[in-house]
């Protein structure tokens, strides 16, 4: 398994989610705010952590991915009412699909917070458009065996 075995499969489960698609999704790719979308997904990854399983060669991985949702602002309220439904539809789909649509050794995909993440660096954001965004921490939990050399 590996960080693009896992987000390939959290990205092709997010441009599944309504309002979304291949053009709205992307990994660590900024520039997406700047092709003319109205909403976006940014994928980020965050720290993972690996516990042994004893000397069998069997690892438990957990994967932290950050979702970066941008919505274009409109005004205030159309504008976190975006952020609030369209954050409850990333939600039910990562409920829906907790091994993210049979991605291999996943176990599990688990919602772990909410957070305003204010707005994206100014250099990467054209103007005239100004974006809100929020972010979802994304915890994946997978299962790996790696057969020892020694």
């Amino acid at each position: 398994m590996s960080w693009q075995t896992v987000v390939g499969g959290l990205e092709t489960l997010l441009e599944g989610v309504t309002g979304f698609g291949a053009a709205q999704v992307s990994q660590d790719d900024y520039t997406i705010l700047n092709k003319g979308v109205s909403k976006a997904i940014v994928l980020h990854h965050g720290p993972a952590r690996v516990e042994n399983q004893g000397l069998s060669g069997t690892f438990d991985i957990w994967r932290t991915m950050e979702v970066r949702l941008f919505e274009q602002y409109k005004n205030p309220a159309d504008t976190e009412n975006d952020l609030r439904d369209d954050l409850e539809l990333i939600m039910q789909k990562v409920f829906e699909y907790p091994k993210l649509n049979a991605t291999a050794g996943v176990l599990g995909t688990f919602v772990r917070g909410i957070s305003d993440s204010g707005t994206p660096p100014e250099e990467l954001v054209s103007q005239p458009n100004r974006w809100r965004s929020r972010t979802l921490e994304v915890e994946i939990w997978e299962h790996s065996t790696t057969v020892f050399s020694e």
